[in-house]
């Protein structure tokens, strides 16, 4: 039986290699594996702070306050610095929600 894309993912972030290696060793997009590790970020497997440096999220999460919640990605991407990346947004988004579900 074939492993699953997301799992094999999975398995290479935990013998520590990060998202750029991982994607150029899969030949996938950085975007196709911050997506694989998005549902482990859902479930607690990965914090959130292993994938994004704490300023971006810092960063990431001031622009979503300052807008508030009718924002867009887009809007949040518009006032983010510019080295802060859709993944890094997506992701943010993501596991904000997923915290905020797991508390209700």
């Amino acid at each position: 039986q074939k492993t699953p894309s997301h799992q094999t993912t999975y398995e290479m972030f935990c013998k520590g290699m990060d998202i750029d290696a991982i994607a150029t060793a899969r030949e996938l997009t950085a975007s196709t594996i911050s997506s694989h590790l998005l549902r482990y970020v859902k479930d607690g497997s990965v914090r959130l702070d292993q994938l994004i440096s704490p300023s971006k999220i810092k960063a990431i999460r001031h622009a979503m306050q300052q807008l508030g919640t009718d924002a867009t990605r887009t809007d949040i991407k518009n006032a983010c610095r510019a080295d802060i990346t859709w993944e890094d947004i997506n992701l943010v988004i993501t596991a904000d929600k997923a915290t905020s579900n797991n508390k209700s």
